[in-house]
């Protein structure tokens, strides 16, 4: 199965450290950095321990791109799209990532399975600490007011 359906050319690889503002800053650990032949972004993570908020952790790694790859003064149409790829090792442990049959998961407004359809359901532990019953209650979202 191919994770992506375009040619890229790294951009960057980055040290878990190296993209630090300054001492305070989180650190965004972002493994590879590469670019598409439309300048789309897509970060391309590995992570073998558990978090139990790897899914703001995959929000603040795309937003942190989103404000370092436009300039002050551009306009906000200059933003290309970001693509997160997370290899992410899950042993079953009560601190995974979510709870769901399939391998591999694409996000289309809720984490949806590439192979079993099912929804990516937050760990019992994520319903507790985060207040969520949906893993796209993490996530931004838009309200439409007229």
């Amino acid at each position: 199965m191919s994770i992506i359906c375009f040619d890229v050319t790294i951009e960057s690889i980055l040290e878990s450290e190296s993209n630090k503002q300054d001492k305070y800053d989180k650190c965004n650990r972002v493994d590879i950095l590469v670019k598409s032949q439309n300048n789309e972004l897509v970060l391309l993570e590995v992570q073998n321990d558990s978090e139990i908020d790897y899914f703001q952790r995959m929000l603040y790694g795309v937003s942190k791109l989103v404000t370092e790859y436009i300039k002050e003064g551009e306009p906000y149409g200059t933003i290309k799209k970001i693509y997160s790829i997370n290899i992410i090792y899950l042993d079953g442990s009560a601190l995974q990532l979510g709870q769901g049959k399939d391998y591999v998961h694409e996000y289309k407004g809720e984490f949806v399975g590439s192979h079993e359809y099912d929804t990516l359901l937050p760990t019992t532990l994520q319903k507790q600490d985060y207040k969520v019953e949906k893993i796209s209650d993490i996530f931004p979202t838009r309200k439409q007011t007229h």
